[in-house]
């Protein structure tokens, strides 16, 4: 017995060290409280493997945030677990330029990134300016993706929308230079079952810019959205980039975009989307790498009164609150 005992004392000593290097709590309980570990029942109580916390483990010294926004998520997605959340993940509201990751992920099924799009003045028509496409101009597919996600161009969300629904219907330009309405409606559909498709039970889209305020979706369908979409290396390539140049495929105009999500400077983030409109607030989804380098972190607000402040304060929480 004493014998058993010695070998269980030398055994469990190198974990004793393990968490004394991870924690400086002064007692006992403090440590159970942070690591909120249960040891199962074990006939062998030498596989110390068994003994040690699951990573990220909620250090509960840290309070929960506060932030204005009516909804948010922290979602783990390396290892599925919501690490914070505010209000109904899976309550449906507006959405604003969130819906251009669906546009982005339809423009990548059913285009080359080398095809030049044309641009109509029904697509330079629409609400907003950033972009600044030029009527009668062509542009590639990835010009067009790049200003859609980081200009946040509606022009190019109705350009890339009318331009992949003619082909698919076989139309051409009109005498006046314009699309039917029906090659943007096909896009549309194609929106609403990629998000069949996707499992996103929760989203539905009527434009492909977010500007209708039927766009809809929750937080847990746009930080899945997000994910995919930070996983495509194109896609990932273009949120990364701060400020680009676009130049025309006559090489005859150009125009100097940047990005509407700041946080780009922070190292551990991959990318993100921002939104507004009146209806939906401020919205924002980001993708970064945890505290311990795996991916993804997602952070996802709807009706932030300061997104860009509100998501940071998560990021930073996220890396404090919890035990990597």
């Amino acid at each position: 017995m004493l014998k058993l005992l010695a070998a269980f004392v030398i055994a469990i000593n190198p974990l004793i060290g393990y968490l004394s290097d991870k924690i400086n709590l002064s007692s006992a309980s403090k440590e159970m409280a942070i690591f909120d570990q249960r040891l199962p029942p074990q006939e062998d109580a030498f596989v110390i493997s068994q003994m040690l916390p699951i990573y990220p483990t909620r250090n509960w010294n840290i309070s929960e945030p506060e932030i204005p926004a009516n909804i948010a998520l922290v979602l783990d997605a390396s290892r599925n677990v919501i690490l914070f959340q505010k209000n109904g993940i899976f309550e449906t509201s507006s959405v604003a330029s969130l819906t251009k990751l669906m546009t982005a992920l339809v423009t990548l099924d059913n285009a080359d990134l080398s095809e030049n799009f044309y641009i109509t003045k029904k697509a330079v028509a629409t609400y907003g300016e950033m972009g600044n496409l030029r009527p009668g101009e062509e542009l590639s597919v990835k010009s067009l993706l790049a200003a859609l996600l980081i200009a946040s161009s509606n022009d190019a969300a109705v350009a890339l929308a009318q331009n992949i629904g003619a082909k698919i219907l076989g139309e051409q330009k009109n005498q006046a230079g314009e699309f039917s309405e029906s090659s943007e409606n096909v896009f549309i559909e194609l929106m609403n079952k990629k998000a069949v498709q996707m499992h996103l039970k929760n989203t539905s889209f009527a434009d492909p810019s977010g500007l209708d305020q039927k766009n809809e979706s929750c937080a847990w369908d746009i930080a899945r959205l997000m994910q995919t979409a930070a996983s495509i290396p194109v896609l990932r390539e273009i949120m990364q980039i701060q400020s680009i140049n676009l130049i025309s495929a006559d090489g005859r105009h150009g125009r100097y975009l940047t990005n509407t999500n700041k946080l780009l400077a922070l190292p551990q983030v991959i990318g993100g989307k921002t939104g507004y409109t009146e209806e939906a607030g401020n919205c924002m989804a980001l993708a970064a790498k945890t505290p311990d380098g795996q991916e993804m972190l997602l952070i996802v607000i709807m009706g932030a009164d300061d997104r860009l402040a509100e998501t940071k304060k998560l990021l930073e929480w996220t890396k404090e609150a919890y035990l990597w």
